[in-house]
């Protein structure tokens, strides 16, 4: 087997593998983005065809790398450079073009060299333009954005989380009509709860119900549901801070005290920890202990006094 023929059958297997460790991780891209997906397929086998001195096959190469480190980190974080990657390949054979090294019509014109293959990605380009511009009304703001992303990509925990978390800053910012605050209240708690049923360990959404049941001034609800988290994770000092603030907002200072302390002695140098220990302990009336945890705070973090 030639080194040309090597180099190309690398990037095949490399861009196989980029798109399929990223699906099998969990990533389902939207329906406007499969024709993106076949581009880049596309774009790095073309790439990848072009004579190994040439820079185009590492750049497929090094892309396929990048691609597949990302998708392992972020899958987000590998989605956008899937349109980056495919963007980067479809110059790739116009560079191609303006080499002046070139010694026949096919290398000046590679299209001509296979006119059937030049046509399966000149349909991928023209259907991934389509549906990207079919998307036009899903962009009409943020909600109907994710919304539609929502819809369109039903097993991606990180989507539902955002649709949630967007529609909840929604209501606490004032913007939304009365007449549609409850419809907006459901979604954000079925879209938080639909991101636990894909991924029980993730952590935002699990936060998300308890600050929605906060906002709602539903303290009591905000307590069980965070004593729930708290009660799996007992390392996670966030979840006993906000368990404390659904206290003291029911002015139950003693739980709230009981609740400060796990998350102080979970970081001791937590500054905000121990400044809401302390405020809990003035608000009960121990003024010794208030100004203990108080300075505690205001020499770890200085701003927290002003």
């Amino acid at each position: 087997m030639s080194k040309q023929a090597r180099a190309f059958w690398l990037a095949v297997v490399l861009t196989g593998f980029g798109v399929a460790s990223r699906v099998l991780a969990g990533w389902t891209p939207g329906y406007d983005e499969w024709p993106r997906v076949g581009l880049y397929v596309v774009a790095a086998l073309v790439t990848s065809g072009f004579k190994v001195r040439l820079p185009g096959i590492y750049s497929t190469l090094s892309m396929n790398y990048v691609f597949i480190i990302a998708g392992l980190i972020d899958l987000h974080l590998g989605a956008g450079l899937l349109i980056a990657a495919a963007t980067l390949f479809s110059v790739m054979p116009i560079l191609r073009v303006l080499r002046l090294d070139v010694k026949s019509p096919s290398e000046v014109r590679p299209w001509l060299a296979n006119p059937a293959f030049a046509g399966v990605v000149a349909l991928l380009v023209v259907t991934s333009a389509a549906l990207t511009w079919a998307r036009n009304p899903d962009w009409k703001n943020d909600t109907t954005l994710f919304a539609a992303d929502s819809k369109h990509s039903p097993n991606s925990a990180r989507v539902h989380f955002l649709y949630g978390n967007h529609m909840l800053q929604e209501l606490k910012q004032g913007g939304v009509p009365p007449s549609q605050q409850e419809e907006y209240y459901d979604i954000v708690l079925s879209e938080f709860r639909r991101a636990i049923a894909l991924y029980p360990a993730y952590a935002e959404p699990h936060m998300g119900i308890g600050d929605a049941y906060t906002y709602k001034k539903d303290y009591s609800s905000a307590v069980r549901w965070y004593a729930e988290i708290v009660a799996r994770n007992p390392r996670f000092g966030a979840g006993f801070i906000y368990l404390g603030n659904a206290f003291v907002s029911l002015k139950d200072y003693a739980s709230a005290i009981t609740a400060f302390q796990k998350a102080v002695a979970i970081d001791s140098n937590d500054a905000g920890a121990n400044y809401l220990l302390g405020t809990a302990y003035r608000a009960q009336g121990d003024s010794a202990r208030a100004r203990q945890y108080l300075e505690k705070a205001y020499a770890l973090d200085p701003r927290i006094k002003q």
